[in-house]
């Protein structure tokens, strides 16, 4: 059980009746899960004028991606992880072709398009907005209802945990 302090301005829930003009920060050790604080700032964390050299943001518009589809393309990468952007279009045939990733997990982030996954284990339906987590080893081919677009993330060093 934990016990709740409060001093200057605070309000009686989080999320709710953050007084005008003021900003919200939420900190926590395990993302949404877990105790927090919540934080009531006149100014907003995050209000840069200026971000210069290789750390700035940069915008990736996937959109404007080359369209090759069935392949992963990379965004970015380090040691633990990698980003992709993967499209491909509807089948045209049975699945006939799979694949196993022997380095990590793969997941997928179906931003649009629809089909199934057919694994070791079944067959999994996806649509926009799923979530589909694959472990290392496990071997799975796509059937595309529709053209599809995902994010992909493949976690070479670990396993995916919840936030």
């Amino acid at each position: 059980m934990y016990n709740h302090y409060s001093q200057g301005i605070y309000t009686r829930q989080a999320h709710k009746a953050i007084p005008e003009g003021c900003f919200e920060e939420e900190q926590g050790r395990k993302g949404f899960f877990g105790p927090v604080s919540h934080l009531i700032k006149k100014q907003p964390s995050t209000r840069w004028s200026a971000i210069e050299g290789e750390l700035r943001p940069h915008l990736f518009d996937t959109p404007k991606l080359p369209s090759r589809p069935g392949v992963w393309q990379r965004m970015l990468y380090n040691h633990d992880i990698t980003l992709y952007w993967f499209f491909d279009e509807v089948s045209r045939q049975p699945v006939t072709k799979a694949f196993r990733n022997a380095d990590g997990e793969t997941l997928y982030f179906c931003h649009r398009g629809e089909g199934f996954i057919f694994t070791e284990y079944g067959q999994l339906e996806f649509r926009k907005g799923h979530y589909i987590l694959i472990p290392k080893c496990v071997t799975h081919g796509f059937y595309f209802n529709q053209n599809s677009e995902f994010l992909v993330i493949e976690n070479r060093s670990g396993l995916f945990r919840e936030p």
